[in-house]
């Protein structure tokens, strides 16, 4: 066997040293265990005095919380608005009638709001074209209501899921 691991600059002569002969044995056969499965982990286990079979207290049934609903969303129509001046408006409403006129073109242009109304309270303008109607658009551009009566029932459906007022 030689050592090279030796950092001199001039290592100078190696030594060489023989090992005698190991007699040669018959390897045993090579037995591979089964693979280990990954153990259970608990947070923390029972003392044998805390588990109930153990106990001299009788064992406590624990009460189970259902679990909690999320309030149901109330119904909400959003209604997205371009100005006259061109910017983007939205509104939301929660509640039926709207309170809004339109004139009858496509896009639907409001006309006014009635007095006292959900539009006017939202101060939603006259001159205000409806272009979507929560993701839908209603503008009249291809995939979207077309015809004043087309655009008048998507909006009947849509406002139908909207409380009416009593």
């Amino acid at each position: 066997m030689m050592c090279c691991c030796n950092n001199e600059p001039d290592p100078g002569p190696a030594t060489v040293v023989i090992a005698p002969a190991v007699p040669m044995m018959t390897p045993a056969p090579v037995v591979v265990p089964p693979p280990v499965q990954k153990p259970v982990v608990m947070e923390k286990a029972p003392s044998l005095h805390e588990h109930a079979f153990f106990s001299h207290e009788p064992a406590v049934e624990e009460k189970v919380e259902p679990a909690k609903e999320e309030p149901a969303k109330e119904p909400s129509l959003v209604l997205h608005f371009e100005t006259p001046d061109g910017s983007t408006i939205t509104k939301v409403m929660h509640g039926r009638p709207l309170g809004l006129d339109f004139n009858k073109t496509v896009p639907l242009e409001v006309r006014g709001t009635r007095p006292g109304g959900r539009a006017e309270k939202l101060g939603i303008q006259a001159k205000w074209k409806l272009m979507k109607v929560n993701d839908a658009h209603v503008d009249g551009r291809a995939g979207s209501p077309q015809t004043i009566d087309e655009v008048k029932h998507h909006l009947t459906q849509v406002t139908a899921s909207l409380p009416p007022d009593h």
